[in-house]
């Protein structure tokens, strides 16, 4: 049965000075400051009805109360380069950016990035004014530059990092001393029906609920991305990490005529990639993304439906979307953070994204559950 839930356009566009973006890094504020929303790093640029795409290194506080909702923040001295599809997380009061890929002149291919950077979020930078980013060139990515990866934080002062290197040895950063990041790795066991682990993909999602389990646990959702060759993925898997160990396990979709919670009756969403997901007590929200078309044209066609996970009951549920604005339109790309409302209620903040080789947007607006 479809959950109810309602759109509310914050903007339609964006402040003059600043240009619609697609593929940048949301990085949420940190827990208990006044305003709620993240700040998006780097991306894709393009003018309003414009064909060229650039690359940013530009950093914007997209807010979910304030005027204008989202705002320049100028770095105070060096700044991460212009990049796109990198992976972060908030900890504490401190964003980290991990790698990311930046294009350069068109058709050179540009370059892999294996850096790291942080930004201090102690003065609220949802208020407006400059950002100060520290890089740490001692602590590069293991493994070599990545993109297209993700990125969670596991709520003890490490942060989960999957690339298309990963498997069973899982990156972990240590950020629980800011000025001496340290990274790992963790050992990762399979799913113990057989499924194995999860196939080498890109943009997809990574999740961590909100809540650690009783044995002090965290639990990632992993959702979708694309693969190297061949159409998007649909599949969820759950990753459960203690310590220094974790497990997955493959959640489905189940195969025709299966069983369980998640059965092939049950709803399912379709495949994707660059999709948006955040989660909400109980659960986990999906909206948008993309998927190959492998009829016509075969190229990249832009989603616009919503889902939600619940990881209660352990099954997918379509979001009815009305009662609100009209929905934002069908986009991958798209950056976006839980936040709650004055009210209580769970929702997702959203800016920006990409109709694949048709627009880039620079609305922004927050869906709301219940």
């Amino acid at each position: 049965m479809p959950i109810r839930a309602a759109w509310q356009t914050l903007a339609p566009r964006l402040p003059p000075g600043l240009l619609p973006r697609s593929g940048g890094t949301p990085l949420p504020l940190p827990p208990g400051q006044q305003q709620q929303g993240f700040l998006c790093v780097g991306g894709y640029t393009e003018e309003e009805g414009g064909q060229a795409r650039a690359p940013t290194g530009e950093a914007l506080a997209v807010r979910l109360w304030g005027s204008p909702p989202v705002a320049r923040l100028p770095p105070t001295g060096p700044a991460p380069p212009p990049r796109l599809a990198s992976a972060g997380a908030t900890v504490g009061s401190t964003a980290w950016i991990i790698g990311g890929w930046d294009p350069g002149t068109r058709g050179d291919g540009g370059v892999i990035l294996d850096d790291l950077w942080s930004a201090d979020l102690t003065p609220d930078p949802g208020g407006g004014g400059a950002l100060a980013w520290t890089p740490h060139p001692a602590a590069p990515l293991p493994g070599g530059p990545a993109s297209r990866h993700a990125a969670a934080p596991l709520g003890d002062g490490r942060i989960l990092v999957l690339t298309h290197r990963c498997g069973e040895r899982l990156l972990v950063l240590d950020v629980s001393q800011p000025g001496a990041p340290a990274w790992s790795s963790l050992a990762a066991t399979p799913d113990a029906g057989g499924a194995g682990f999860p196939s080498s993909r890109g943009l997809a999602s990574l999740v961590a609920l909100p809540s650690a389990c009783e044995d002090g646990s965290t639990t990632l959702l992993l959702f979708g991305g694309a693969p190297r060759r061949g159409g998007m993925e649909a599949d969820l898997w759950r990753l459960r990490v203690r310590g220094p160990a974790a497990a997955w396990e493959r959640v489905g979709p189940p195969a025709p005529g299966g069983s369980g919670p998640a059965s092939a009756a049950a709803p399912w969403p379709p495949a994707r990639c660059s999709h948006v997901a955040a989660a909400a007590p109980g659960g986990m929200v999906v909206w948008g993304g993309s998927f190959y078309h492998t009829a016509g044209t075969g190229g990249l066609v832009a989603r616009g439906d919503a889902w939600w996970w619940d990881e209660g009951t352990g099954a997918w549920s379509a979001l009815e979307c009305d009662g609100g604005d009209p929905p934002p339109l069908p986009r991958n790309a798209a950056a976006a953070a839980a936040v709650t409302g004055p009210d209580g209620r769970a929702g997702v903040l959203v800016s920006g994204g990409w109709d694949p080789f048709r627009v880039t947007f620079g609305d922004t607006a927050v869906l709301w559950l219940g």
